[in-house]
């Protein structure tokens, strides 16, 4: 009776640690390996109370995303559902607000975009961003919309290409 019991504590104690909130250093780690700042993904981890940080990313840019939404939009949820994305692509509209969001839509080619949700703590971050703008993001990929739209949640800027612009009347947008 007292191996089972001290089995049953010794697994209660093993899963209070595997759900404890990740370290300062653990989280570190995974910014370092993810390639975001230390303190954007601390705050990330406190806001949505995360206890096991992703510590790899997928990177793709809109056009590689679009192609694959195109050729089988069910096997690319499947791929990409609930995973970490870096995405690269061009902000094709303004950025606006709808609930408690800011949004920008992504895209490389007419018809395709990628609908980005940030929460206000980027506010400070995306107030200088404008249509053209080359940038690059990190966000979990939610799913389709439609074969030439996906969504992103949570997403941080990971970096401005502020010398590359896109000249968006081309496609007459």
């Amino acid at each position: 009776m007292k191996k089972i019991n001290i089995s049953v504590a010794l697994f209660f104690v093993l899963i209070g640690f595997a759900y404890a909130n990740p370290t300062d250093t653990q989280i570190q780690q995974s910014a370092n390996i993810l390639g975001v700042p230390f303190e954007d993904l601390k705050q990330f981890v406190q806001i949505y109370h995360i206890r096991d940080i992703p510590t790899e990313t997928i990177e793709i840019s809109v056009i590689q995303l679009a192609q694959e939404l195109e050729t089988n939009q069910l096997r690319t949820d499947f791929i990409y559902k609930g995973k970490i994305l870096k995405i690269n692509g061009y902000v094709i509209n303004n950025v606006r607000r709808e609930r408690n969001n800011i949004i920008i839509t992504l895209g490389n080619i007419p018809y395709y975009s990628i609908e980005v949700y940030f929460n206000e703590s980027e506010f400070s971050r995306l107030i200088n961003i404008n249509r053209g703008q080359n940038i690059t993001i990190i966000g979990n990929y939610v799913e389709s919309e439609s074969p030439y739209s996906a969504r992103i949640n949570n997403a941080s800027i990971v970096q401005v290409n502020a010398n590359d612009i896109l000249d968006l009347n081309l496609f007459g947008r």
